[in-house]
């Protein structure tokens, strides 16, 4: 049965270089009996790019550069999502969002799957900080004010 409600979903992260694999920063899934159910996602794809959620049409065209803070910040209001990078008062990438999971587990910094615990390669080889989940729609300014106030934290000016 496919919901939506809003939220946010914001953190600050700092990649280490390529991948040819997803890298997980978090997301709440369930993987039991080899049936994958997803939502609310948040990871570099393997060519690199910024992804909200886990279809194609949620990615972004964002390659962060290495050894850079970030703060990133996806929003669902009202049926729609917008993904934001650092101070931004405009989105970097919106659409309609579908939620659709069964799921019970969230993971932050890897993938959960009870069949597979060895075999994981998804693992997020990066430095992260201040994961934010909440189930309001933060507002652009609201995103600004907190990137303001929390990048000193980060070294940026």
């Amino acid at each position: 049965d496919s919901s939506s409600w809003n939220m946010t979903v914001s953190f600050w992260m700092n990649w280490s270089g390529d991948t040819n694999y997803y890298e997980w920063i978090f997301d709440f899934r369930n993987d039991e009996n080899w049936t994958d159910n997803y939502c609310w996602m948040t990871w570099l794809s393997n060519s690199n790019k910024f992804l909200f959620h886990w279809v194609s049409a949620y990615i972004t065209g964002f390659t962060p550069t290495i050894w850079t803070w970030y703060n990133m910040v996806c929003v669902v209001d009202n049926w729609n999502y917008y993904i934001y990078q650092n101070w931004n008062t405009s989105p970097i990438k919106t659409g309609s969002y579908t939620f659709n999971s069964a799921s019970t587990k969230l993971c932050i910094w890897g993938y959960y799957s009870d069949e597979q615990s060895t075999m994981r390669k998804e693992w997020f080889n990066w430095k992260v900080g201040d994961i934010i989940l909440e189930n309001k729609a933060r507002t652009a300014q609201e995103i600004a004010d907190y990137y303001n106030q929390t990048k000193a934290n980060y070294w940026i000016s």
